[in-house]
């Protein structure tokens, strides 16, 4: 390869440069940490002559997180009931507009998400329609805002979400004064069972009189505890565009990304709201808030309102009142297309393709720069961006490369250094999660840029050091390898490397293209902006590199840099605290070492050049420091308590804030079983099935489990758990044969189980039954009823996939076909879950659900089982002397969920 002999005019020093860059990078991170910080926004009530009544809010969170208020609970009738008051007394009675306030109880409903079954019935939800004052014969359409004021499992929930339901109280009252005009009604949702999998906003979506007149909603959620509201999903259709403006103009402080939008409804985060249910049986365009500071506690005992500060609680009844503000005034809305379901209007082959078409046209990119401002773009012109910087790179290369050849020989030389990038953090990823300590960034973030980050720098050291310059340099006459390696600077000129840096331009060129293309042939993959964005500012800084000095190339490069380094701070905010509950969905340690791998190639490439322009020597002792610190400090990762991956940690400043809880999450469940076979016999037996929600699992639990750092150490409640047994999967009985509440057991890495001999006394049992009717040679009827004692319930049916065809079935109105939930461990059978919520528990008609059913063979038997659960710590059997003993055995680093349930098995024959 033809090279040129001009010799660069100055050498620059690598520590300069070095410094330099993590100046930058350290002030972004320093920005990026105080611009999320809350502040007092009481001042936009004020404008409008209003006022925030803060003491009512914290009064609110005070009485209803006191306890968890699970639904079907005690502590949850009396939530309802304080609600119930608040409305009546704030927003009814002081209302100077016209107010409907109503109780609804709901007919029975199902629907699926994917192969979960959600049966229900008689379930609250507390509804307010604020009237617009100035529409009298004008059509009724409302914006609506939605909160849930149930708890999770073992949760006070105050910013899951009751600090919305009450800030929704105070935004309530202060419009029903009249002295905002409006354009559309405001309905206030507070529905009351959204941590049961969703169930009571479909039940207003699909059977309450007020949604058909529904134009735009805002649902609040929380996935954390306190801080910020999180702009995460919008959609779905052209008209949430309008709620995106809307969002740009009115928040203060924002917190946006479709990055997130793509993570999360592609499944990568386990979770869901009610967004999904308003989106797809509504087709309804909204936006989707959720608080997701400090994730560890969410879902946990740790969600104290003690942790929700003043100054967010004001900065987020702020925004949201400016938010509902600019939909109400917004008249374009009243001419949205409402494209609701009507779930006995068509079949469900018509409602899913009229569902997919309006999904599909939502197609909008939107992101916070810094908290400072919101930038929304639509689809369409993120490909017209992309076809402009694609007509500039190719001007660009035509005046820098002599050919193609010569392109694609530099581009193979980025491609190489990505590739080794990858796999060098896949490896050590791996080595962590087969052998050292996982999640040793959990509870000490830092871990993670040391195990990971290093390793990246030093493989980029030596592919700019050793092999990039062989490579450019190896066809020179005379000049062996290292000849070359040690006189970069002789051998590079500065047009050899500005072809270097345009090469990785157009890498990323071709990267964010086929993110693009995927999006438009698959589903539309709005994270493309993320390398469209450091191609806009790689371009400006490439002519800054061309035609103008170093400096202004570093200078050029910090609006890039800084760009990606706080949406990768926030990926790292977001994603850390999840990987205590995502299972074995993914490997934390891989996922996160290639996480960091994947930021270093969009971030650090395009100082490659710089490096080869400094001094060899001093690129081979920062080398050997880095390697050494490495090893160094990897050692001490895994043979010290340092790396231990759960502990607590004080993240603020603030007097009597408490402590950061990075603990290990277990779901307890005592359970007994009684299991009826076809010939009579009877098994009873009963347990307790331990199961952790981490990758880690019973690591730490099980004795002798050869962690170096644990043999002498007795202060962190290192002990095992008597009596242990792995749980393996019963094959022959429904859903591996044990009583889970949730579809996950896919999710769960390890469970054991622990056998007891005493019953849990005076738990109640419905009475139910199973029968089968022979409509012809092969077609047989089977119909499950039951009288439900209790308000949770679950029906699990497991079939020999060889033996039956499932025709059709009762519980499901929309006639999607049946699907089993996934289940490994049992690939023979077919597993199918209906969870049953009842809002009354007894004095109920019977439930009668049936499926038609065609055999295959000759004979044919099924199992079927139905689980109760009790939640409510004030019934007696809610606990037992087996649990209380089992959670005393805890070490302190564990969350407990802790419940008790029946598991009531039935073998049918055909």
């Amino acid at each position: 390869m033809n090279v040129e002999e001009k010799r660069p005019s100055s050498g620059f020093n690598l520590v300069q440069i070095f410094l330099f860059t993590v100046s930058v990078f350290a002030l972004v991170i320093v920005f990026s940490h105080y611009s999320v910080k809350c502040s007092d926004c009481s001042h936009v009530f004020r404008r409008e002559g209003l006022q925030l009544d803060l003491p009512s809010v914290r009064k609110d969170l005070e009485i209803v997180t006191a306890a968890e208020h699970f639904f079907g609970t005690l502590e949850h009738e009396k939530v309802t009931k304080h609600l119930e008051e608040q409305i009546q007394k704030r927003i009814v009675k002081n209302a100077k507009l016209e107010v409907v306030y109503k109780k609804t109880f709901s007919d029975y409903g199902n629907f699926n998400l994917g192969p979960l079954i959600k049966v229900y019935r008689n379930l609250v939800n507390l509804v307010v329609r604020i009237k617009a004052e100035s529409r009298a014969s004008r059509n009724n359409s409302a914006i609506l805002l939605n909160c849930h004021y149930d708890s999770a499992i073992g949760s006070p929930a105050a910013s899951d979400v009751f600090v919305s339901c009450a800030t929704m109280l105070e935004l309530g009252r202060m419009f029903a004064t009249g002295k905002i005009l409006l354009k559309h009604d405001l309905i206030l949702l507070f529905n009351s069972a959204e941590e049961t999998i969703l169930t009571t906003s479909h039940a207003f979506i699909t059977q309450d009189p007020f949604a058909k007149d529904v134009v735009a909603f805002v649902n609040l959620e929380g996935a954390g505890t306190g801080g910020r509201e999180f702009l995460f999903q919008t959609g779905p259709g052209n008209a949430s565009r309008i709620l995106l403006e809307a969002y740009a103009s009115s928040f203060s402080k924002p917190t946006a990304s479709a990055l997130a939008q793509d993570l999360f409804q592609h499944g990568v985060i386990p979770s869901d709201t009610d967004f999904r249910i308003f989106r797809d049986f509504g087709l309804i365009p909204g936006l989707d808030l959720a608080y997701v500071t400090e994730g560890y506690h969410y879902h946990t005992q740790y969600d104290t309102q003690d942790r929700i500060l003043d100054d967010c609680i004001s900065l987020s009844a702020a925004n949201v009142f400016s938010l509902t503000k600019t939909l109400l005034q917004n008249e374009q809305l009243t001419n949205a297309t409402r494209n609701h379901i009507d779930p006995n209007s068509s079949s469900w082959a018509t409602k899913n393709a009229r569902r997919s078409k309006v999904l599909e046209r939502s197609s909008f990119v939107f992101l916070d720069v810094f908290g400072l401002f919101t930038i929304v773009y639509s689809g369409t012109f993120e490909i017209f961006l992309q076809v402009v910087l694609l007509c500039l790179f190719l001007f660009l290369a035509k005046r820098t490369f002599f050919n193609v050849k010569q392109l694609l020989y530099y581009l193979l030389i980025v491609i190489g250094w990505s590739i080794s990038l990858l796999v060098t953090n896949f490896f050590i990823g791996y080595l962590m999660h087969q052998y050292g300590v996982r999640l040793s960034f959990y509870n000490f973030r830092y871990n993670a840029a040391i195990l990971y980050l290093v390793p990246a720098l030093l493989i980029s050291l030596a592919y700019f050091s050793f092999f990039l310059p062989y490579m450019i340099c190896a066809g020179r006459k005379g000049s062996n390898f290292w000849n070359i390696v040690e006189n970069t600077q002789v051998h590079l000129s500065y047009q050899v490397l500005d072809r270097l840096f345009l090469t990785t331009c157009f890498f990323y060129l071709i990267l964010a293209t086929a993110i693009l293309c995927k999006g438009i042939t698959v589903y539309f993959i709005h994270s493309g902006l993320v390398p469209l964005f450091i191609l806009f500012f790689t371009v400006k800084a490439f002519h800054v590199t061309l035609w103008a000095s170093i400096a202004g190339f570093l200078l050029a490069m910090i609006a890039h840099s800084a760009m990606f380094l706080n949406t990768f701070v926030m990926l790292v905010d977001f994603f850390f605290p999840l990987f205590g509950r995502s299972g074995r969905m993914f490997p934390p340690d891989i996922s996160v070492a290639l996480l960091i791998a994947f930021a270093f190639i969009l971030t650090t490439p395009y100082y490659g050049n710089l490096v080869l322009r400094t001094n060899f020597k001093t690129r081979k002792i920062v080398s050997v420091l880095l390697f050494n610190f490495f090893v160094s400090y990897l050692l001490v990762c895994n043979l010290t308590m340092y790396g231990f991956p759960y502990g607590e940690t004080r993240i603020s400043t603030e007097k009597n804030y408490p402590l950061s809880y990075r603990h290990q999450r277990m779901w307890i469940n005592q359970f007994d079983r009684k299991i009826s076979y076809h010939n009579g016999s009877v098994k009873k037996d009963s347990g307790v099935l331990l199961q952790s929600l981490d990758v880690n699992g019973f690591r730490y639990l099980k004795p002798n489990n050869g962690e170096f750092f644990l043999l002498d150490d007795s202060t962190h409640g290192f002990k095992p758990i008597k009596h242990l047994m792995p749980f393996e999967c019963n094959k022959g009985l429904p859903y591996c044969g044990v009583p889970q509440y949730f579809p996950r057991a896919e999710m769960i890495p390890e469970s054991y189980l622990i056998p007891v001999k005493d019953r849990l006394q005076g738990f109640p049992a419905s009475e139910w039954k199973i029968e089968s009717e022979k409509l012809s040679e092969n077609l047989y009827n089977v119909t499950i009823s039951f009288v439900p004692e209790n308000q949770h319930t679950v029906i699990n049916i497991r079939f020999t996939k060889t033996d039956v065809d499932i025709r059709n079935c009762s519980f499901n109105l929309m006639g999607a076909p049946m699907e089993p939930v996934p289940l490994s461990d049992d690939k023979e059978g077919d597993n199918y879950f209906i969870s049953y919520l009842s809002g009354k528990a007894n004095n109920q008609d019977p439930l009668l659900l049936w499926i038609l059913v065609e055999k295959k063979q000759s004979r044919v038997s099924f199992m079927t089982s139905l689980s109760e659960y009790c939640f409510d710590k004030s019934e007696p059997y809610s606990s037992s002397h087996d649990l209380n003993v089992i959670r005393k055995e805890l070490p302190k680093w564990i969350t407990p969920t802790l419940w008790t349930s029946t598991y009531n098995a039935i073998e049918t024959v055909l």
